[in-house]
Protein backbone atom coordinates (compact mmCIF):
# COMPACT_ATOMS: atom_id res chain seq x y z
CA UNK A 1 0.00 0.00 0.00
CA UNK A 2 1.62 3.29 -1.03
CA UNK A 3 2.14 5.91 1.63
CA UNK A 4 -0.33 8.80 1.37
CA UNK A 5 1.00 12.20 0.39
CA UNK A 6 1.37 14.79 3.18
CA UNK A 7 -1.40 17.33 3.50
CA UNK A 8 -0.85 20.76 1.94
CA UNK A 9 -1.88 24.07 3.39
CA UNK A 10 -2.60 26.25 0.39
CA UNK A 11 0.30 26.23 -2.09
CA UNK A 12 3.08 24.79 0.09
CA UNK A 13 3.81 21.68 2.13
CA UNK A 14 3.93 22.39 5.90
CA UNK A 15 7.41 22.20 7.39
CA UNK A 16 8.33 19.67 10.05
CA UNK A 17 9.98 22.43 12.10
CA UNK A 18 7.56 25.21 13.11
CA UNK A 19 8.66 28.65 11.97
CA UNK A 20 11.46 27.32 9.77
CA UNK A 21 11.21 29.96 6.99
CA UNK A 22 11.35 32.86 9.47
CA UNK A 23 14.19 31.47 11.59
CA UNK A 24 16.16 30.44 8.49
CA UNK A 25 15.75 33.91 7.02
CA UNK A 26 16.95 35.62 10.22
CA UNK A 27 19.90 33.22 10.46
CA UNK A 28 20.98 33.78 6.87
CA UNK A 29 20.62 37.55 7.26
CA UNK A 30 22.88 37.67 10.31
CA UNK A 31 25.32 35.25 8.68
CA UNK A 32 25.54 37.50 5.64
CA UNK A 33 26.02 40.69 7.64
CA UNK A 34 28.54 39.31 10.15
CA UNK A 35 30.48 36.68 8.17
CA UNK A 36 29.91 36.70 4.42
CA UNK A 37 30.18 40.45 3.75
CA UNK A 38 33.43 40.89 5.77
CA UNK A 39 34.94 37.84 4.08
CA UNK A 40 33.93 39.10 0.65
CA UNK A 41 35.49 42.49 1.45
CA UNK A 42 38.69 40.77 2.52
CA UNK A 43 38.91 38.78 -0.72
CA UNK A 44 38.14 41.84 -2.85
CA UNK A 45 40.79 43.87 -1.04
CA UNK A 46 43.35 41.10 -1.51
CA UNK A 47 42.47 40.69 -5.18
CA UNK A 48 43.20 44.35 -5.87
CA UNK A 49 46.67 44.24 -4.34
CA UNK A 50 48.48 42.25 -7.00
CA UNK A 51 50.65 39.17 -6.50
CA UNK A 52 53.83 40.99 -5.47
CA UNK A 53 52.09 43.17 -2.90
CA UNK A 54 50.06 40.20 -1.66
CA UNK A 55 53.17 38.04 -1.12
CA UNK A 56 55.07 40.85 0.56
CA UNK A 57 52.22 41.51 2.98
CA UNK A 58 51.37 37.85 3.58
CA UNK A 59 54.98 36.90 4.35
CA UNK A 60 56.02 40.00 6.25
CA UNK A 61 57.58 39.75 9.69
CA UNK A 62 54.34 40.76 11.42
CA UNK A 63 52.30 38.21 9.45
CA UNK A 64 54.76 35.40 10.17
CA UNK A 65 54.68 36.26 13.88
CA UNK A 66 50.88 36.12 13.79
CA UNK A 67 51.03 32.71 12.07
CA UNK A 68 53.45 31.36 14.64
CA UNK A 69 51.32 32.63 17.51
CA UNK A 70 48.03 31.33 16.13
CA UNK A 71 49.14 27.91 14.94
CA UNK A 72 51.59 27.34 17.78
CA UNK A 73 49.12 28.07 20.57
CA UNK A 74 46.39 26.12 18.78
CA UNK A 75 48.66 23.07 18.44
CA UNK A 76 49.70 23.25 22.10
CA UNK A 77 46.08 23.64 23.22
CA UNK A 78 45.02 20.71 21.04
CA UNK A 79 47.67 18.51 22.62
CA UNK A 80 46.50 19.52 26.10
CA UNK A 81 42.88 18.84 25.15
CA UNK A 82 43.70 15.42 23.74
CA UNK A 83 45.68 14.24 26.77
CA UNK A 84 43.80 15.74 29.69
CA UNK A 85 40.41 15.43 27.99
CA UNK A 86 40.97 11.70 27.62
CA UNK A 87 42.06 11.32 31.25
CA UNK A 88 39.07 13.24 32.63
CA UNK A 89 36.60 11.46 30.36
CA UNK A 90 38.05 8.06 31.23
CA UNK A 91 37.75 8.77 34.97
CA UNK A 92 34.20 10.10 34.69
CA UNK A 93 32.95 7.21 32.59
CA UNK A 94 34.69 4.18 34.01
CA UNK A 95 34.86 4.93 37.73
CA UNK A 96 32.45 5.91 40.48
CA UNK A 97 33.80 8.25 43.15
CA UNK A 98 32.47 10.96 45.49
CA UNK A 99 31.89 14.29 43.76
CA UNK A 100 31.64 12.76 40.29
CA UNK A 101 28.50 14.70 39.34
CA UNK A 102 30.03 17.95 40.62
CA UNK A 103 33.13 17.48 38.47
CA UNK A 104 30.95 16.60 35.48
CA UNK A 105 28.97 19.80 35.99
CA UNK A 106 32.18 21.83 36.28
CA UNK A 107 33.32 20.38 32.94
CA UNK A 108 30.17 21.74 31.29
CA UNK A 109 30.38 25.12 33.04
CA UNK A 110 32.46 26.86 30.29
CA UNK A 111 29.70 26.09 27.79
CA UNK A 112 27.33 28.29 29.80
CA UNK A 113 29.80 31.16 30.18
CA UNK A 114 30.20 33.86 27.52
CA UNK A 115 33.68 34.12 26.08
CA UNK A 116 34.13 37.64 27.44
CA UNK A 117 33.29 36.50 30.98
CA UNK A 118 35.77 33.63 30.73
CA UNK A 119 38.45 36.03 29.49
CA UNK A 120 37.85 38.44 32.37
CA UNK A 121 37.98 35.58 34.87
CA UNK A 122 41.26 34.24 33.45
CA UNK A 123 42.75 37.73 33.46
CA UNK A 124 41.77 38.17 37.10
CA UNK A 125 43.48 34.89 37.91
CA UNK A 126 46.72 35.21 35.93
CA UNK A 127 47.33 38.98 35.95
CA UNK A 128 50.44 40.12 37.89
CA UNK A 129 48.16 41.08 40.78
CA UNK A 130 45.76 38.15 40.33
CA UNK A 131 45.17 35.20 42.60
CA UNK A 132 47.62 32.95 40.73
CA UNK A 133 49.67 35.53 38.85
CA UNK A 134 50.99 37.13 42.03
CA UNK A 135 52.81 33.90 42.86
CA UNK A 136 54.14 33.44 39.33
CA UNK A 137 55.41 37.01 38.95
CA UNK A 138 58.37 36.60 41.41
CA UNK A 139 59.43 33.50 39.47
CA UNK A 140 59.62 35.50 36.24
CA UNK A 141 56.62 33.73 34.69
CA UNK A 142 54.17 36.07 33.00
CA UNK A 143 50.95 34.45 31.83
CA UNK A 144 48.51 37.25 31.10
CA UNK A 145 48.76 38.86 27.64
CA UNK A 146 51.40 36.36 26.46
CA UNK A 147 51.45 33.19 24.36
CA UNK A 148 51.28 31.17 27.56
CA UNK A 149 48.06 32.96 28.48
CA UNK A 150 46.54 32.17 25.09
CA UNK A 151 47.54 28.52 25.49
CA UNK A 152 45.89 28.45 28.92
CA UNK A 153 42.75 30.21 27.68
CA UNK A 154 42.09 28.02 24.64
CA UNK A 155 41.49 24.75 26.55
CA UNK A 156 39.73 26.50 29.42
CA UNK A 157 37.11 28.36 27.41
CA UNK A 158 35.81 25.71 25.01
CA UNK A 159 38.46 23.17 24.09
CA UNK A 160 38.76 20.94 27.13
CA UNK A 161 34.99 20.56 27.81
CA UNK A 162 34.37 19.61 24.20
CA UNK A 163 37.26 17.16 24.26
CA UNK A 164 35.98 15.57 27.47
CA UNK A 165 32.49 15.07 26.04
CA UNK A 166 33.89 13.69 22.79
CA UNK A 167 36.13 11.21 24.57
CA UNK A 168 33.30 10.30 26.97
CA UNK A 169 31.22 8.83 24.14
CA UNK A 170 34.12 6.68 22.95
CA UNK A 171 35.07 5.63 26.47
CA UNK A 172 31.48 4.66 27.28
CA UNK A 173 31.21 2.30 24.32
CA UNK A 174 34.44 0.61 25.45
CA UNK A 175 33.51 0.59 29.11
CA UNK A 176 32.38 -2.55 30.96
CA UNK A 177 29.70 -0.38 32.55
CA UNK A 178 27.96 -0.07 29.20
CA UNK A 179 27.94 -3.88 28.80
CA UNK A 180 26.70 -4.55 32.33
CA UNK A 181 24.12 -1.76 32.18
CA UNK A 182 22.52 -2.99 28.95
CA UNK A 183 23.23 -6.71 29.18
CA UNK A 184 19.56 -7.55 29.78
CA UNK A 185 18.42 -5.61 26.71
CA UNK A 186 21.09 -6.85 24.29
CA UNK A 187 18.73 -9.21 22.53
CA UNK A 188 17.28 -8.72 19.12
CA UNK A 189 13.66 -9.23 18.14
CA UNK A 190 14.43 -12.94 17.60
CA UNK A 191 15.74 -13.32 21.16
CA UNK A 192 19.41 -14.00 20.38
CA UNK A 193 22.34 -12.19 22.00
CA UNK A 194 23.78 -9.49 19.76
CA UNK A 195 27.34 -8.25 19.45
CA UNK A 196 28.36 -4.76 20.46
CA UNK A 197 28.16 -3.56 16.84
CA UNK A 198 24.73 -5.09 16.36
CA UNK A 199 23.55 -3.65 19.65
CA UNK A 200 24.74 -0.19 18.64
CA UNK A 201 22.93 -0.46 15.31
CA UNK A 202 19.75 -1.60 17.06
CA UNK A 203 19.91 1.34 19.47
CA UNK A 204 20.47 3.78 16.59
CA UNK A 205 17.50 2.34 14.71
CA UNK A 206 15.22 2.59 17.75
CA UNK A 207 16.39 6.11 18.54
CA UNK A 208 15.70 7.26 14.98
CA UNK A 209 12.26 5.65 15.04
CA UNK A 210 11.29 7.22 18.37
CA UNK A 211 12.50 10.69 17.41
CA UNK A 212 11.09 10.67 13.91
CA UNK A 213 8.64 13.57 13.45
CA UNK A 214 5.05 12.49 13.73
CA UNK A 215 2.65 13.32 10.92
CA UNK A 216 -0.95 14.10 11.61
CA UNK A 217 -4.05 12.82 9.87
CA UNK A 218 -4.15 9.79 7.64
CA UNK A 219 -0.37 9.86 7.10
CA UNK A 220 0.33 9.47 10.81
CA UNK A 221 -2.29 6.72 11.11
CA UNK A 222 -0.64 4.86 8.23
CA UNK A 223 2.77 5.18 9.88
CA UNK A 224 1.48 3.71 13.14
CA UNK A 225 -0.13 0.82 11.27
CA UNK A 226 3.08 0.03 9.36
CA UNK A 227 5.14 0.15 12.59
CA UNK A 228 2.80 -2.28 14.31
Amino acid sequence: MPSPKPLRHGWRTPSVIPGLPLTLGVTLTWLTLIVLIPLATLFLKSAGMGWERFISVGFSERALAAYRLSFGTAAAAGLVNAIFGLLVAWALVRYAFPGKRLISAMVDLPFALPTAVAGIALTALYAPNGWIGRYLEPLGIKVAFTAIGITVALPSVRGLPGSVRTWSVRAWHRSPLAWSWDVQTQTSSKGRLMSRQGFAREHSRRFARLHRPRRSGSAGFHDRLTQE
